[in-house]
């Protein structure tokens, strides 16, 4: 999920394609969504900085978030 971004671009698009995601955007106007999006980057930022201050690999760290079920985004 991503908000409608001035980093739109297609080096964004080609990642996501070689590594098999899709990515949503939200509409400015739907502030819900946006606020999620905001939220999931804070929290993202937060783990790179736990990971780095307990000399944990961020990759793993990242990985484990990414398995672990996050609601409303089911």
């Amino acid at each position: 999920m991503a908000d409608n971004n001035t980093f739109n671009c297609f080096a964004k698009h080609q990642f996501a394609e070689m590594w098999g995601f899709q990515i949503t955007t939200s509409s400015p106007q739907y502030l819900k969504s946006n606020g999620q999006v905001e939220r999931s980057v804070q929290t993202i930022k937060q783990l790179f900085h736990k990971a780095v201050e307990s000399k944990q690999d961020v990759a793993v760290a990242l990985l484990q978030y990414r398995n672990a079920t996050i609601a409303g985004f089911e």
